[in-house]
């Protein structure tokens, strides 16, 4: 089965037919240690670091054979609680669409105008389209927030000279919402990352952990798994940290060739779960 294309951050990588794939670290913002000027008699105050929780973005996918991708992206972000609180979940409607110059992924061209669902997207500096939610509509595109797999998502794209004109769709085949229970996860040793139950509607599903105070690792994996498995050497890349990031991401896709170019659906539902890294 054929790769695909998803993101919050459009970032190139590859995938190819055997699906193995390199994915982009996740941003972490720098540990900061200030050190203050003191009398010389005194003894300096020890200063801790500061950590950032990392981003919740969506993975970015790419594919070797396409020759444009259209992805929306179903999000659920469970916020940490910073005053021991309950902790709660933030749903929101993401899209994103690149088309590729001779299906070179470093390279992408104009479509014209894109939408999804009637939205309109954005066009980037790099020609790459993104919609994320503004202040005035922060829950953005409504993928019916995870209680479905049956969403109509639409297509239009007006086209340019080097893209064709088309309308398109994928429907009824979101991945349902994972299920995790929130646990402390153990670094420096084999991690499995074990759901509440199991995934349907998925062709694949991308596990990411990234420490709040340093290290990333994201691995893909079928579709039908209940559990993933992260190696002891993977699980030591990790450091310790609160609100670090379980990010658990499955997809579906599907291929519809429009005027002899290859053109890619895809449906991603993604949890982001920040948690104690220990």
């Amino acid at each position: 089965m054929r790769g695909v294309f998803c993101s919050g951050n459009l970032v190139p990588i590859k995938l190819n037919a055997m699906k193995k794939v390199s994915f982009p670290l996740i941003t972490l913002l720098g540990i900061s240690l200030l050190l203050g000027s003191c009398k010389k008699e005194e003894q300096p105050e020890e200063q801790q670091p500061t950590t950032t929780a990392p981003s919740s973005a969506p993975p970015a996918i790419n594919i070797v054979d396409a020759d444009g991708a259209l992805t929306a992206c179903r999000s659920v972000t469970r916020s940490p609680s910073y005053t021991g609180g309950a902790s709660y979940d933030i749903n929101f409607g993401l899209a994103v669409g690149a088309f590729l110059k001779n299906q070179n992924p470093n390279e992408f061209v104009p479509a014209g105008a894109v939408s999804c669902k009637s939205t309109a997207l954005t066009k980037q500096s790099n020609n790459s389209y993104v919609y994320t939610p503004p202040t005035s509509n922060p829950t953005g595109i409504d993928f019916d927030n995870g209680t479905s797999t049956d969403v109509d998502v639409d297509w239009t794209v007006s086209g340019s000279t080097d893209v064709p004109a088309f309308t398109g769709n994928f429907n009824g085949k979101f991945p349902t919402n994972p299920k995790w229970t929130k646990v402390n996860v153990k670094v420096g040793a084999a991690i499995t990352v074990s759901l509440d139950q199991q995934i349907s509607g998925a062709d694949s599903v991308i596990v990411t952990l990234a420490s709040s105070g340093g290290g990333s690792v994201s691995k893909m994996f079928p579709g039908n798994l209940s559990s993933f498995a992260f190696t002891e050497a993977e699980g030591k890349k990790l450091s310790k940290g609160e609100n670090s990031l379980v990010q658990i991401a499955p997809w579906s896709y599907k291929l519809a060739p429009v005027e002899g170019k290859k053109i890619y659906f895809v449906n991603e539902t993604v949890l982001s779960v920040f948690t104690t890294f220990e």
